[in-house]
């Protein structure tokens, strides 16, 4: 698949994400979505983000997608699940989310960051449609900074 086209696809995919269970995304499906992981900022420019999102139920979802939004451009290649939307703004796919567990595969990005600035900030966000609903949207959001000094920051 081309790069436009992925990235076509993953609009597609936040904004018609639906729901496995028995209800559908045009009835308003509650999941809860939130995103945890660790990053790694290196003073050599080099980042290592690892995610993992899990649903917090109570509906099964068929696919999220999450939005990775740097303070400064990134390099370096993608995993297929991801498409960059501009050089600071990442979007990857979860895949399936069966509602209480994790994705089943954690995403695990290998970046790079031109000109090495000292910090980075990442803001990590459920990019959520309006056909679903979330009772508690304050863990769709993450805000880290991370530190070009080699230590991991949790989120």
């Amino acid at each position: 698949m081309t790069k436009p086209l992925r990235l076509l696809a993953l609009l597609l995919t936040a904004a018609t994400l639906s729901a496995t269970g028995p209800a559908s995304a045009s009835s308003g499906v509650e999941s809860d979505l939130a995103h945890h992981g660790r990053v790694v900022y290196e003073d050599d420019g080099r980042l290592d983000l690892h995610l993992r999102t899990w649903n917090h139920g109570p509906a099964s979802l068929a696919s999220g997608t999450v939005q990775l939004t740097f303070s400064t451009a990134v390099t370096g290649p993608l995993p297929t699940a991801c498409a960059r939307r501009t050089p600071t703004v990442l979007l990857c796919e979860t895949g399936p989310l069966r509602a209480g567990t994790p994705s089943p595969t954690p995403l695990h990005l290998t970046l790079r960051v031109p000109n090495t600035p000292d910090e980075l900030w990442l803001d990590i966000q459920t990019a959520r449609p309006t056909a679903t609903r979330d009772l508690n949207p304050a863990n769709d959001h993450q805000h880290v900074l991370a530190l070009s000094t080699g230590d991991p920051y949790y989120f």
